[in-house]
């Protein structure tokens, strides 16, 4: 455990959460001990396999001592009768203030309430919390605080639940309350109970204010927390790190962990739906940004959609590279799988194949496929040094589309929505997935540049070549997710997930039947005259089979138009383009609503294009397909842009075609 704290918190000081106020998150004199004893030089740490048996005795004894006192204040609170209570890290009104923690002798900032919580044992409390105190003087003096409907904060006064009784001889007798009559009791004296957040273990899983190791005082903080909770756990989960065993037979344990880890963030927005459906409200209510609590369910829950989106669109490692006569201009963005050499690689920082005039400057990603370090003797095949992030990214598909999540989640709030029928939410997920299936994702990467900075750059990356997923090695990996045990392109897995999921509820139904689509392609002989073809796009894609895309198969559309321009317009003249743009830019512009612009052959030809050029345009634009000249102008600027146009991407259009 304390080395696993090392890994994750101490390592490069990248200490999870912020303080409060004036209070730093971890305590001072401690961060100061680690950077003087373990420093790299540069602000960080040294790794824990750099560090000799000596130095990692001494990180353990530091780190045992700072987790031993709360361990044990916790363990003597159960033999004192007190239950866990998971909702210590959300009773911010509980906290003690800044002022309370430096009266005590404490410089940083404790985010809980209580001993009895489950949390960062760097940072829980070192002595009784409020609600420890309230709990045992409840249960052992029968004491409780109340609290004046005009008293100042924080202001309370105790009172007991046994009150003496005196009668008319005299006599006097104790009477216990319960707590419902005493309650009622001071209710009329203008009192009420002072509140404390409580849940504890039977309470835990489908709520989302009841959780396990968690910080935050409101849902969107939970669900921050819980996200950099899960990238601070990437360097120790996903790499061997001195580990005797690190294998492929994992994988499907991984998976599995994996998936569990995002769904737990789906908790919230399961609460967003059950809320949706059981009160009728739509996801553009304005009660959603009325109501203070609505408010926190629709952002946290916007917040994992969104977390899970940016787990689809990493990419694999790339490589910033720039000319040594030119430092400040990038050269290019490059896999590292192309410049790797004959052996796998790890990092773009390590031995990589590039000509003198080049080098590496910074790099983004992380490693799709499992691979070993270049370094590795291990000689054996099961055994990595790096898992393949492509298993976090199915997890994260199987959790955006997945309607059921099972026992205590969907199946408690009786709705099987999934992501795709947020409003909110679908836009990105269709940017997403068809930017992944036609390999035109476009987002902002930040790169890690060699002197440990950061910079977003918002490029064009290349996910089909990078995204092809080795055979499992294990046959139950496949299985687990419904794919070929062979080599198969990440979007395949993407585009089945979707699918599978789509229209297995009836209440979402017309949703799903979108999604379907989306993700669809017919595929027929050419022959076929079942198909009414001129509703459709249409490519010869092998074997016999053709590919037809309608408007609603939007990423197949995509493709079959990627094909028809490299085919029809591979040697279109550069000013004929340039004008046919502006032409369709002019009449796009010129068009009012409901009236859709179109474009004819003859308009085309003037500009400068062939017949057979215009041909395609104008097919590009046809009103039949549901298409308008938006749409061709679209494909042709794609087209200008060098994001289309080669044998190369007809050959990769066809190849997800086949696998749609």
């Amino acid at each position: 455990k304390a080395y696993l704290k090392y890994l994750t918190e101490a390592k490069n000081c990248s200490f999870k959460v912020e303080g409060t106020g004036d209070l730093p998150a971890m305590r001072p004199a401690l961060t100061k001990l680690f950077i003087e004893q373990f420093g790299d030089g540069t602000g960080g740490l040294k790794p824990w396999t750099s560090l000799p048996k000596a130095k990692r005795q001494q990180a353990l004894d530091i780190i045992m001592g700072e987790v031993w006192v709360p361990v044990v204040l916790h363990e003597i609170g159960h033999n004192l009768g007190l239950r866990h209570n998971f909702q210590g890290s959300e009773d911010k009104a509980n906290f003690f203030s800044n002022e309370e923690l430096v009266s005590k002798g404490i410089d940083y900032a404790i985010p809980y309430s209580t001993i009895m919580e489950y949390g960062d044992d760097m940072r829980t409390l070192p002595f009784l919390g409020k609600y420890d105190i309230a709990a045992l003087r409840y249960g052992y003096a029968r004491q409780v605080e109340v609290v004046k409907a005009d008293a100042p904060a924080g202001e309370t006064e105790l009172m007991s639940l046994d009150q003496v009784v005196v009668d008319e001889n005299g006599a006097q007798t104790v009477k216990s309350l319960e707590m419902v009559e005493f309650k009622a009791q001071i209710a009329e004296k203008g009192l009420a109970l002072k509140e404390y957040g409580y849940c504890t273990d039977e309470s835990v899983g489908p709520n989302a204010g009841c959780r396990r190791f968690d910080e935050g005082s409101t849902y969107p903080e939970i669900v921050s927390y819980m996200i950099q909770q899960y990238k601070d756990a990437y360097e120790s989960r996903s790499r061997r790190n001195g580990r005797a065993n690190f294998s492929l037979y994992e994988d499907v344990t991984y998976l599995r962990s994996r998936y569990a880890k995002l769904a737990d963030m789906r908790v919230f927005i399961e609460l967003y739906e059950k809320i949706k459906h059981k009160f009728d409200l739509a996801d553009n209510d304005e009660a959603w940004e009325k109501e203070e609590f609505l408010k926190q369910v629709k952002d946290a829950s916007l917040k994992a959609a969104n977390f899970y989106l940016e787990i689809l669109a990493t990419p694999d490692v790339h490589c910033l590279v720039v000319a040594k006569a030119a430092p400040t201009k990038i050269a290019g963005v490059v896999p590292l799988k192309q410049i790797a050499g004959f052996q796998d690689q790890i990092s773009c920082f390590g031995k990589v194949s590039l000509s003198d005039k080049y080098m590496v400057v910074g790099q983004t990603g992380k490693v799709f496929n499992s691979t070993k370090d270049p370094n590795s003797e291990n000689p054996y095949i099961d055994q990595v040094d790096v898992r393949g992030y492509w298993l976090d990214k199915a997890a994260a598909a199987r959790v955006i589309f997945k309607r059921d999540l099972g026992p205590g989640y969907s199946s408690l709030n009786g709705y099987l929505d999934n992501l795709w029928d947020i409003q909110d939410v679908r836009p990105a997920i269709a940017e997403v997935v068809h930017g992944l299936m036609t390999n035109k994702l476009a987002v902002e990467h930040v790169f890690t540049l060699d002197d440990g900075s950061q910079i977003a750059l918002p490029v064009a990356l290349d996910y089909q070549s990078t995204h092809q997923i080795k055979q499992a090695l294990v046959p139950g990996l496949s299985k687990a997710l419904g794919i070929r045990h062979s080599a198969v392109y990440f979007g395949e897995v993407l585009g089945e997930t979707a699918a599978s999921e789509a229209t297995t509820s009836d209440d979402n139904k017309v949703a799903g039947l979108g999604l379907a689509r989306m993700v669809g392609v017919r595929v027929a002989g050419p022959m076929d005259d079942q198909l009414p073809r001129q509703y459709f796009l249409a490519a010869d894609i092998g074997g016999d089979r053709v590919a037809y895309a309608g408007a609603s198969n939007t990423i197949a559309l995509d493709l079959v138009a990627d094909m028809q321009l490299n085919q029809g317009l591979s040697k279109v003249d550069e000013a004929a383009l340039e004008a046919a743009i502006k032409l369709l830019e002019e009449k796009i512009k010129k068009s009012e609503p409901p009236l859709v612009a179109s474009i004819s052959k003859e308009e085309l030809v003037a500009v400068g294009l062939t017949l057979s050029e215009a041909e395609v345009v104008v097919g590009l634009s046809s009103a039949d397909r549901g298409l308008d000249a938006s749409f061709a102008l679209n494909k042709l600027q794609e087209l200008a842009g060098g994001q289309v146009g080669s044998a190369a991407d007809t050959a990769k259009a066809i190849d997800q075609l086949n696998r749609m």
